[in-house]
């Protein structure tokens, strides 16, 4: 079966479905990744066939719209920073996708862009799979990833509301973008209304990369949705970590690793100062990612190191905690390495994953990054490294989430969807 996997957004909403991509070629299927040119490498070294779409998503985050998305959780801003990114790179990623999946037997497409993958599995007749990395569908057990979950508790009823309203709003930014594609296609063009429903009414397969032990399956979900556990991609058989990376962790205790991921930051010297201080304080040892923020920091003392992308499948079983951003990626690494975390949450759904983690006791409060001060760095760290009751339970979790095979139970969901067809 020729599959063609459409993966829009930074490495943690990518990394996933490359994962997807590989377990399914050892299938026996034949694999294609649509994404981004900024993860050609990432996709070709597992071996995968690899299409770019245009645009550079790198660029449009950390440049153009640095400062959007470390400014708080407002679902609002984050919608009309999806619907400039939508009227910005829509038009040309559609078009990519379209030409680059002419022979696909079954698309996987992630995010808003199933509702691209809804107009070409119309049009060609063929098997859709959605993916997500975050709960989306609505449920009354609890609210949408995207609103804030420090809101007073809301009614069951209120909760899938929210799920609702969110989508709707999302569709209004993007269905300029879909409807053109689909008058292109000779399809006919979508109404004001979501277009979620009709996904739901026509029983699309739907798999979400997290673990249950995080976030159990809701019981008002339909049984088209399915949890499967998270997507790991374990680094390449012929990657080998930097030495003096090695030399650095051999050198003494597992040190603490700090890093925000694809998030860009105003101030990229401030923030990496304020970590560098926190360490010393607390007299421990830490790696410092720049990630997409460039975070840099001069004349570091012996016991700080600043690195580049390390995968953190290998990374973080060797240190002691980890402080990141809460992207879903990030946090399901830090949970499968079994250390606490202390999350600093930027946007979208990172709130989310950090009241998470919260609740089962693998990391104190979170952080939101707003509010990201030495004093407040400092003391959620201590007690990350202290407590071991917290230390425990992320043990705990670590085991648990190890004894899943989401990879393995999302391919089995997929080629029963092989049998699927759009009516």
């Amino acid at each position: 079966m020729q599959i063609t996997i459409a993966a829009y957004g930074s490495r943690g909403d990518v990394q996933p479905l490359v994962a997807l991509g590989v377990r399914l070629k050892a299938a026996g299927h034949d694999v294609r990744v649509v994404s981004d040119a900024a993860f050609r490498s990432l996709v070709e070294d597992y071996g995968l066939a690899f299409f770019a779409m245009a645009g550079d998503i790198r660029t449009y985050l950390t440049q153009e719209n640095r400062g959007v998305f470390d400014n708080g959780s407002n679902p609002l801003r984050l919608v009309r920073a999806i619907g400039r990114l939508s009227r910005d790179l829509g038009p040309v990623w559609a078009h990519d996708l379209q030409r680059m999946s002419d022979a696909a037997d079954l698309l996987i497409a992630g995010g808003a862009g199933v509702w691209m993958g809804m107009a070409l599995a119309e049009q060609r007749h063929i098997p859709l799979v959605g993916a997500a990395l975050q709960p989306f569908a609505p449920t009354s057990d609890f609210a949408s990833p995207l609103v804030p979950p420090h809101l007073p508790l809301l009614p069951r009823q209120a909760n899938r509301l929210t799920h609702r309203l969110i989508d709707q709003l999302l569709w209004l930014a993007l269905r300029p973008v879909i409807n053109s594609l689909r008058a292109s296609m000779g399809v006919r063009r979508w109404s004001m209304r979501s277009p979620t429903l009709t996904l739901e009414r026509k029983g699309v397969p739907t798999i979400h990369g997290y673990s249950p032990t995080v976030v159990p399956p809701p019981s008002d979900w339909p049984s088209s949705v399915h949890v499967t556990g998270y997507w790991f991609l374990d680094p390449p058989p012929n990657w080998t970590p930097p030495a003096d990376l090695e030399r650095f962790l051999e050198r003494g205790p597992a040190p603490v690793y700090m890093g925000f991921g694809s998030m860009a930051d105003r101030n990229p010297e401030a923030t990496s100062k304020l970590l560098v201080a926190a360490a010393q304080r607390l007299g421990c040892r830490a790696l410092i990612s720049s990630g997409w923020a460039g975070l840099k920091a001069e004349q570091l003392p012996e016991t700080v190191k600043l690195v580049e992308a390390v995968p953190h499948e290998w990374l973080f079983p060797r240190v002691s905690a980890v402080v990141h951003h809460g992207g879903a990626g990030t946090t399901a690494a830090a949970a499968r390495a079994g250390v606490p975390a202390v999350v600093v949450p930027f946007t979208a759904d990172q709130p989310f994953w950090a009241d998470r983690v919260w609740q089962l006791g693998a990391a104190p409060p979170p952080i939101a990054r707003p509010h990201l001060q030495l004093e407040r760095l400092t003391t959620a760290l201590d007690h990350a490294l202290s407590d071991q009751t917290m230390r425990t339970a992320a043990a705990a979790l670590g085991a648990q989430i190890r004894q899943e095979d989401g990879v393995g139970a999302a391919v089995q969901v997929i080629e029963r969807a092989s049998s699927w067809r759009w009516h």
